[in-house]
């Protein structure tokens, strides 16, 4: 598979095992026959994916949203996926949650909707154990534990 990427900051090529090339988020759009999405909720990126970016896709581009359910217009996708100018979408994401039974996400074809249970593997499952009992150890051992999420309490 070829594996292209857009980042707004980033310029330099990605360091991993496999070639990535970075591109322009309009050529990405252009090019891709799946797109991924892995960026945050900021005013930025809310509805990024929208009927204009829509548009630049192939009919043929499969979109998988697991990051934050802001990033997509779902009105735009669902009539895009009714009128066949996208091939499909899985979503574990939305912008409300749990998704409202009559949103037209849930009629729309060649649709696949998870109640934002991606990150539920065993694997992560059994990391997220594994971390949380490390963090009750060093706590009990007098150690500041690695995922803090409120240092102030320290003071």
């Amino acid at each position: 598979m070829k594996v292209c990427a857009y980042d707004p900051f980033r310029k330099e090529p990605l360091e991993l095992d496999f070639p990535v090339t970075l591109d322009t988020l309009e050529s990405v759009l252009r090019s891709a026959d799946f797109l991924s999405l892995h960026l945050p909720s900021t005013s930025e990126t809310k509805h990024m994916i929208n009927a204009r970016s829509l548009a630049l896709m192939k009919p043929s581009c499969r979109i998988i949203n697991t990051c934050r359910g802001s990033v997509i217009d779902e009105l735009a996708l669902a009539k895009a996926l009714v009128e066949g100018s996208i091939a499909g979408a899985a979503l574990d994401v939305f912008e409300e949650e749990p998704i409202p039974p009559t949103h037209p996400l849930c009629r729309a074809p060649n649709t696949v909707l998870t109640p934002h249970i991606s990150s539920s593997t065993q694997e992560s499952l059994d990391r997220m154990s594994l971390e949380a009992a490390q963090a009750v150890l060093d706590v009990l051992d007098g150690k500041i534990p690695t995922y803090l999420v409120n240092p102030e309490v320290l003071q």
